[in-house]
């Protein structure tokens, strides 16, 4: 018995040597290349992407609540969206009718038809794809397989006249079509019903609402509106400028060295167009004059090849949770591209309820003079933008700005309707009117809030204000002072 026994043992102890030897070679001769603390979190096995964390590609960039009262108002939100009970309780319904759904047809997009009753309203950014959605739900076909290829809304609608009945509608405006699906849950449509009475509650009486345009022609867009002659706000302030003459090297340095997991292995260099260089191996974390940062990882993991759009899309949104510089900063996703076997996305700011719109042409115009003949050295359209290629996370743009309510207060007094019929705007021409603030200046912008003379009103430091932006039917967009 004793010798079965220390033969067995030995034979364990063997084992155990065996499986030491192999974890060491997988460590130092396939992995030894990467330090990145980033890299090493995205590419340790599809299980240990967050759970959930592809669930944000279904979230809509901005919520309305339509009351359906005499006045006409609705409610926008662009911050915490996801975190909101109204928007828990109708997409629950959403979800039913992508599961099973009674489909009822479709019809030409009139909004002064959908928008009779209370409802809620989910507004993406882009055209989001059946298939990509019923898959967040879920389903590989779903109750949308085969009706419509995409949308760029979905209206919840519980019957004023029944008490279990609710009316899903996703709207697919590049066809002019809404597309009827009916729900019958009574939990749900009470919850939807008593969520949006609650939310007209609790609107403070000086609180900004919107009213809707309400067309036939396939085209709804919200102008703001507010109680008295001006609606009061903080304007937006810029919390930290990393690149600038008052922030030290080691400052810099202290920001970046999360990206690396061995940061005392990386080194420091400075080109001659003024960008500031950190880098070891498999990662290079560029600091441009402009407050731009970029990340780029240049080891690839064969693993992943093959990953879904939403595989990738949840390793965007990990990475993008490990970044602990982006603050308070709340993002959400503007869009996507595919090309290939690359994918792009694309994220932009809200603060204050308000979405950010960032003028980089202004931002690129770098206080240092371009050489001739030399041009920009990064190029973005959006907060922030990344890259995965084959599966892995290989690029990383950001703003590098942080953003805070400016100690002053600021009015918005200028009457959006007034404005454009002044300008000869006919709303045939105009596809969305948002309110947002906007950042147009590289250091010290100036408020622009212009006053009756043209002339700029008050200034603050790192300060932006609200402005209109008016989507053009031929594209082009338009934007005007709040003053």
């Amino acid at each position: 018995m004793y010798l079965n026994f220390s033969r067995i043992k030995s034979i364990f102890i063997c084992l155990l040597v065996v499986l030491a030897v192999y974890q060491t070679n997988r460590l130092w001769f396939e992995d030894s290349l990467n330090h990145s603390f980033f890299y090493s979190f995205l590419n340790t096995g599809e299980d240990m992407v967050g759970e959930g964390e592809a669930d944000s590609f279904g979230v809509p960039w901005r919520l309305v609540l339509n009351f359906s009262d005499a006045d006409n108002k609705l409610n926008i939100d662009y911050s915490n969206i996801a975190q909101k009970d109204i928007y828990i309780e109708a997409d629950k319904a959403v979800t039913e009718a992508v599961e099973n759904g009674q489909y009822e047809g479709s019809f030409p997009v009139d909004y002064s038809l959908l928008l009779e009753g209370r409802s809620v309203i989910f507004e993406y950014a882009f055209y989001m794809s059946t298939d990509i959605f019923s898959s967040l739900k879920g389903q590989r076909t779903g109750q949308l397989s085969g009706r419509l290829e995409g949308f760029n809304s979905i209206i919840i609608a519980p019957d004023d006249y029944s008490s279990n009945l609710i009316k899903i509608y996703f709207i697919d405006l590049e066809n002019n079509k809404a597309h009827q699906y009916l729900v019958k849950n009574v939990t749900l449509c009470d919850n939807i019903k008593n969520g949006i009475q609650l939310s007209r509650r609790n609107r403070a009486a000086d609180d900004i609402y919107y009213i809707s345009s309400r067309m036939a022609m396939g085209k709804n867009f919200y102008f703001p509106e507010w109680l008295g002659a001006a609606y009061s706000y903080n304007p937006l302030k810029i919390k930290m400028n990393y690149y600038s003459e008052d922030v030290s090297r080691n400052e810099i340095e202290k920001n970046i060295n999360l990206f690396f997991d061995n940061p005392s292995a990386k080194w420091y260099y400075m080109t001659d167009d003024e960008v500031i260089t950190y880098s070891d191996s498999n990662i290079a974390v560029k600091y441009y004059d402009t407050d731009i940062l970029e990340y780029s990882n240049y080891k690839m993991d064969s693993r992943k090849k093959g990953s879904s759009l939403l595989q990738d899309y949840a390793e965007a949104i990990s990475f993008l949770k490990r970044d602990t510089l982006l603050g308070d900063n709340e993002y959400y996703l503007a869009g996507y591209k595919e090309e290939d076997n690359i994918r792009y996305f694309y994220f932009d700011f809200v603060f204050n309820n308000f979405p950010v719109f960032i003028d980089f042409p202004m931002l690129f115009s770098s206080d240092r003079l371009l050489e001739e003949g030399e041009e920009k050295n990064v190029e973005m359209e959006h907060g922030m933008e990344i890259t995965v290629e084959d599966g892995t996370l290989v690029n990383y743009k950001k703003l590098c700005y942080n953003f805070e309510k400016a100690d002053i207060s600021e009015s918005l007094t200028l009457d959006i309707i007034s404005h454009m019929n002044d300008m000869d705007m006919s709303p045939d021409t105009i596809d969305d009117v948002t309110l947002g603030y906007y950042l147009n200046k590289k250091y010290d912008w100036i408020y622009s809030s212009l006053n009756s003379t043209g002339e700029d009103n008050i200034s603050g430091e790192n300060t932006s204000g609200l402005y209109y932006f008016i989507k053009q039917s031929d594209g082009a967009l338009y934007k005007r002072s709040g003053r």
